[in-house]
């Protein structure tokens, strides 16, 4: 799922092609965001729109931030019908029902503290838990001597064996 599946089945090629987006992210913060300072008074994306194309600028950020979300939202359900058939054997429009379900839930009666709180939760996890499952993983296979030789020769090389594209 992601990018570790990804550096998996292509190879290591795929890792060097993510520092692109590191590169990317690096010079957005050297050459873009210090032209940032003229809207120090705008708290959002359509505040620094207004600022140049008016109320309709404002209005047509606004719409594409709902949209994107709306996708997001989309994507997420849908995901959560997939695992919830995977592991649950329920079907995938049950699924769907219940993750929809969740989010009305969890919006209508936590609204911001509960984003907060889930967000606080979620970093816990990925501070605590990912590092100590990967400890405990890397044990598992023998430890990091065992892990490399326990990845196949051509999961290393840098030119994927394989004819596949690179695809992100």
């Amino acid at each position: 799922m992601g990018v570790s599946e990804k550096i998996f089945s292509t190879g290591l090629v795929f890792l060097l092609a993510c520092f692109g987006f590191v590169i990317r992210d690096l010079l957005t913060a050297v050459f873009i965001l210090p032209k940032f300072d003229r809207f120090s008074d705008c708290l959002t994306v359509g505040d620094i729109m207004a600022t140049y194309y008016g109320k309709v600028g404002k209005i047509m950020v606004g719409i594409a931030g709902t949209l994107q979300s709306s996708f997001y939202l989309s994507m997420q359900v849908a995901a959560l019908g997939h695992l919830l058939n995977y592991f649950m054997d329920l079907p995938y429009s049950a699924g769907v029902i219940i993750g929809i379900g969740i989010v009305i839930v969890y919006s209508a009666f936590g609204g911001m503290r509960a984003v907060t709180i889930t967000d606080a939760i979620q970093f816990g996890v990925l501070i605590v838990a990912i590092p100590v499952t990967f400890t405990i993983g890397v044990e598992m296979v023998g430890g990091f001597y065992g892990l490399v030789n326990s990845v196949p020769p051509e999961k290393l090389s840098l030119i994927p064996k394989t004819g596949d594209h690179i695809r992100f």
